[in-house]
């Protein structure tokens, strides 16, 4: 009661604005910092990584073993490979080569290749953009001084070898033939190859089955331009070559890649098969695992 009990209410109006402002505030921040965490999350789960494990096989015996790592996220895609030798090939050279190509969202894309050899580790780090001359960045090679030269005229639409496997598994996920005509260049080498679709199989409606697709790619041999000093040329330097994915010689290389798909329709390769002078060497997979 009395003039000061009169006078509260209209005290408490006055100080509501600020509260009101301060609340808002509170509640933006509040907003920002839901939307950052709901961003970061959808970023975490929308990257995948699926790995396929193979058993390397030539002449009924087991050579070495590889590791294939297919991932996604919403800045890039790469698909990262590791070999290694086993068995009696071991004896012959001891080795472990691990490959890693990128395809970014912007644009660009890198290919990096590291080996370890008993005589030297080797190592090349390129990037490329389409229309644009590769540009090497790192290059140590154990029969090579130095990289290949390259000009936009002759490699402005170069890519790198696993491009080529990455663009089969992209039109096998969207139903379609991994009919195509490429220009490698690896740093050491610059090819043509020739991709065609030799068989398919679509799911049967009447019963759950998987699409399985051959894909027979075709290394023109003539089209070889090199700057290793001495190509390999005895049999035994063809199964030293086994990890390099070609045999690079003046003559035509056949790679043959059969892919299937998940439940999900995601691609994968489930076999390769190299013919050589000495014999096919097939890689099978053994195990595969999504995370």
């Amino acid at each position: 009661t009395g003039p000061s009990a009169a006078k509260q209410p209209w005290s408490m109006l006055r100080v509501m604005p600020t509260s009101v402002s301060k609340c808002r505030r509170t509640f933006r921040k509040l907003l920002i910092s839901v939307f950052a965490s709901f961003f970061l999350h959808a970023n975490i789960v929308c990257a995948d990584t699926r790995t396929f494990n193979y058993e390397v096989r030539w002449q009924f015996v087991t050579v070495g073993t590889i590791e294939l790592n297919l991932r996604r996220s919403p800045e890039k895609n790469s698909i990262s490979l590791s070999a290694k030798t086993k068995g009696p090939f071991k004896f012959l050279r001891a080795k472990e080569a691990d490959v890693i190509s990128t395809i970014y969202r912007t644009g660009e894309r890198t290919y990096e290749f590291k080996s370890v050899d008993p005589k030297v580790n080797e190592e090349r780090f390129i990037r490329y953009r389409d229309g644009e001359t590769p540009v090497v960045v790192s290059f140590r090679e154990l029969d090579t001084e130095k990289p290949l030269a390259t000009s936009v005229e002759r490699d402005g639409s170069s890519v790198d070898p696993f491009y080529v496997l990455a663009r089969f598994l992209d039109r096998t996920e969207s139903g379609q033939e991994c009919d195509g005509k490429y220009q490698v260049y690896d740093g050491k080498r610059r090819y043509k190859v020739t991709a065609v679709s030799e068989f398919i199989r679509t799911p049967d409606s009447t019963q759950v089955s998987r699409s399985e697709k051959v894909c027979r790619v075709v290394l023109d041999g003539s089209s070889v331009e090199s700057a290793v000093k001495r190509e390999i040329g005895s049999s035994f330097g063809h199964l030293r070559s086994m990890f390099s994915v070609w045999l690079f010689v003046r003559k035509n290389q056949v790679l043959e890649i059969k892919f299937e798909t998940d439940d999900r329709s995601n691609a994968y390769p489930s076999s390769f098969r190299l013919k050589t002078p000495v014999g096919s060497i097939v890689a099978k997979l053994q195990a595969r695992e999504e995370v």
